[in-house]
């Protein structure tokens, strides 16, 4: 019973002490005070051990309604909270920290695409990080001026994350400018293949090597033998070595120049050039055929090491060779083939090639049919013979 009775007497105090106070935060910054559902109203309720009352919200130019009975009108912007005095102060000093303040920051505009990023990824990011807005003028404006605002705390932070993400930039621009050095130089636009590689093999393996761009021009256009390599200076410099050293490489091979009919080079080119990449592998050289436009249209290079060439070259020739005797054979076919061809053509303007004939043009053809014996009793034309016969009728063998 006693303790029930000091309980009792402890709520009673506490309800003696309760106290309500008013807290003045302009209503338009209510929503940012009360923090999303509540939450940061709730915290601090529960902190402080006190109860908010927060008045709906209602149009900023709308008179003050009476919400207490007292007859007294309560603006929109009063807060009210009750509990213990001195709860009520720290609550409400709490609240007022809530309050949203606008900072503005000095950022050069060129940096503010990349504050923003990729569909606002960047700027994103840095709000959520710190729980503030964040706005970047418009590129119509062409302002430095970013506007941060949150609780002053919160834009402090902000203000801060803000700057190292400008000198990241600056630091950026800086590396990128280093990185902008360029060279040039002239290579022969014969070795240009080489320099590519197969599929950009090896230009690829040069600017992953040595961080650089590395830019050839098309073959045919102006200054087509200027090769351009754009980066760190210390880095172009090295990347131009690699690339002298890949033309002194092809120069020190043997060079061979073989005439072979440009009737052949679609035989070695083969199908989507499968056949002149296989004749390279089998022989470890590099074949150039004439270009379109060429002086000589039949003169091949090949380059690689000495045998190598030779073996290759002979190779060439032996396709050349067959190819000529192909083409030989069948002209000498062509010729066979021709008189009898227009012999076929004759017969049939005459109304078709005739039939065989025994005997065509032999010097028995138009004589009577008496100077022929009869065969079988059968006279000529397979009439029956006469019974006698005439004294003028020739006799044939020799006289008995």
């Amino acid at each position: 019973m006693k303790a029930a009775k000091a309980r009792m007497e402890e709520i009673v105090t506490d309800l003696e002490n309760q106290i309500t106070i008013e807290c003045h935060i302009d209503q338009s910054h209510h929503r940012t005070v009360m923090g999303a559902r509540g939450s940061k109203v709730q915290r601090i309720c529960a902190e402080y051990d006190v109860q908010i009352k927060i008045p709906d919200r209602r149009d900023p130019n709308a008179a003050p309604i009476e919400e207490n009975g007292d007859g007294k009108p309560t603006p929109n912007n009063i807060i009210r909270i009750s509990g213990k005095k001195e709860k009520c102060e720290a609550a409400a000093a709490a609240l007022n920290a809530l309050i949203p303040v606008n900072a503005e920051v000095d950022v050069a505009f060129e940096f503010h695409r990349y504050i923003i990023g990729a569909k606002g990824v960047g700027v994103r990011a840095l709000m959520d990080a710190f729980d503030v807005n964040i706005k970047v003028p418009s590129s119509e404006a062409q302002s430095n001026i970013i506007i941060i605002t949150g609780t002053p705390e919160n834009v402090e932070a902000a203000k801060k994350g803000l700057a190292e993400k400008v000198l990241e930039l600056e630091d950026e621009k800086a590396d990128k400018a280093m990185r902008s050095h360029e060279i040039k130089f002239e290579i022969n636009p014969d070795y240009h293949p080489k320099i590519i590689g197969r599929n950009g093999a090896v230009i690829q393996q040069l600017r992953k090597d040595f961080e650089v761009n590395v830019q050839l021009p098309k073959r045919g256009v102006e200054n087509d033998n200027i090769i351009t390599v754009t980066g760190l200076e210390a880095d172009t410099e090295k990347a131009k070595e690699a690339i002298l050293k890949i033309v002194s490489d092809i120069e020190s091979k043997t060079r061979e120049e073989v005439k072979i009919d440009n009737r052949v080079h679609g035989m070695i080119v083969g199908r989507r050039g499968m056949g002149i990449r296989k004749i390279m592998s089998d022989f470890n050289v590099d074949i150039k055929l004439p270009q379109r436009g060429d002086e000589d249209p039949d003169m091949v290079t090949i380059i690689g090491d000495e045998d190598n060439v030779l073996d290759c070259k002979d190779h060439l020739l032996n396709i050349e060779e067959e190819y000529i005797q192909e083409a030989r054979d069948k002209e000498d076919m062509e010729l066979y083939m021709k008189p009898r061809e227009e012999n076929d053509k004759h017969d049939k303007k005459k109304g078709g090639p005739k039939g065989f004939s025994v005997g065509a043009g032999a010097p028995w053809q138009g004589a009577s049919d008496e100077a022929f014996p009869t065969l079988g009793g059968r006279g000529p034309g397979g009439a029956a013979a006469p019974s006698s016969t005439s004294s003028s009728t020739p006799v044939w063998g020799p006289r008995r």
